[in-house]
């Protein structure tokens, strides 16, 4: 257009009253212009389009990814905690049930048999196998199910022996979820506490009161009393032997701390205290 309207003005006869067309070149210019702009924005929203696609695919694809790793630790973790909890299974029937099965076969061996000691000695047997098959059990809930599990346990085996149970706890708040292998210690634990309890103290009444405490260095805290009223004067404080041991061990593996005082004819009593942190499973590295 201008070279013809170049043409027009100095070579042409008429000049300047030629038609000129370059006036129409802006027009021109602008819509292809516009197409341009256009045909790249649309290529643009199509690239958009993909890359968000691409993107979600492989987000769904590592959410996916993720899952299964969740899933896979998961089971892991329950498989550590099984195994671990199998350990002390043997461990605790080679070193209890291994214990008194022997005592009862040599009595037996030597002619000394004596049916009231022996009937004593299957009654604990007896108990000390109830006591490890429900420690064995998985608990998956809140901290005041899992002793609302526990209290209805120590309930039915004391009850079967005619002692009473007097539970004092109107603990509501707590982890929501407590760790599997948290929740097996504290059922181990204060199921040995009630299998001593049996053993060893002859008494008629077991006393648990719990409340939640503000411990200094700890934070927040689940304390726990454990009394009976037992009045046979039996061994030292620590002649439990293997079940005392199991239980520090317990309190230990918790990360609390426990105290114990027997007084002569005034029974057991124990002070437990155990941060609700470690029976989250929250600092478990952290107070190794």
């Amino acid at each position: 257009m201008g070279a013809h309207d170049h043409w027009l003005v100095f070579y042409a006869r008429d000049g300047y009253g030629g038609f000129a067309m370059a006036r129409f070149a802006l027009v021109l210019f602008v819509l292809a212009m516009g197409w341009i702009i256009v045909d790249r924005l649309i290529e643009r929203m199509r690239e958009e389009r993909r890359l968000r696609a691409a993107v979600a695919l492989e987000f769904e694809e590592k959410k996916q990814e993720l899952a299964r790793q969740y899933e896979r630790q998961a089971a892991a973790e329950a498989a550590a905690v099984r195994h671990q909890e199998r350990r002390r299974l043997i461990q605790d029937l080679h070193d209890g049930m291994g214990l008194q099965l022997n005592s009862l076969l040599g009595m037996v061996e030597k002619g000394s048999v004596d049916p009231a000691e022996v009937q004593n000695e299957v009654r604990h047997s007896i108990e000390q196998l109830r006591t490890l098959v429900d420690g064995s059990e998985a608990f998956d809930g809140s901290l005041p199910e899992l002793l609302g599990h526990i209290r209805y346990r120590i309930d039915s085996r004391l009850r079967r022996l005619q002692i009473a149970l007097d539970w004092r706890s109107d603990l509501t708040a707590g982890p929501r979820q407590v760790d599997a292998a948290a929740a097996v210690n504290l059922q181990h634990m204060l199921f040995e506490l009630c299998t001593n309890a049996i053993k060893h103290s002859a008494a008629s009444r077991v006393t648990v009161r719990m409340r939640l405490i503000d411990e200094p260095g700890r934070g927040r805290c689940l304390e726990i009393g454990f009394e009976d009223n037992g009045n046979r004067g039996v061994q030292a404080a620590n002649g439990s032997g293997l079940g005392q041991r199991s239980v520090e061990r317990r309190v230990e593996e918790l990360g609390g701390s426990h105290e114990l005082v027997r007084a002569q004819g005034q029974g057991w009593r124990y002070r437990f205290v155990l941060p609700l942190a470690r029976l989250e499973g929250t600092v478990a590295d952290a107070t190794d």
